[in-house]
């Protein structure tokens, strides 16, 4: 019985212990993502209602420029 029960059945300790390390890397998962929810919900609050975001925002991602004023891109080489 006690065999049975260990190791042939379709709930023994092998399949138990890999489902409970499946739970908790997906907890893990959770965590990771709910902290990242959280973190791009503050940036988009910021984009949508701060000016000074926006214009940070517009000059790093598009490359936008005021008048009058110089706009210098400087690449790094990889070294490929």
């Amino acid at each position: 019985f006690i065999l049975w029960i260990l190791f042939i059945d379709n709930y023994n300790i092998i399949s138990q212990y890999k489902t409970y390390k499946q739970i908790k890397t997906l907890e893990e998962k959770q965590v990771f993502y709910e902290t990242e929810i959280e973190k791009d919900s503050i940036k988009l609050y910021h984009l949508k209602h701060v000016k000074k975001e926006q214009e940070r925002f517009a000059r790093e991602k598009f490359l936008m420029k005021k008048e009058n004023e110089e706009l210098f891109i400087i690449k790094q080489d990889d070294g490929k």
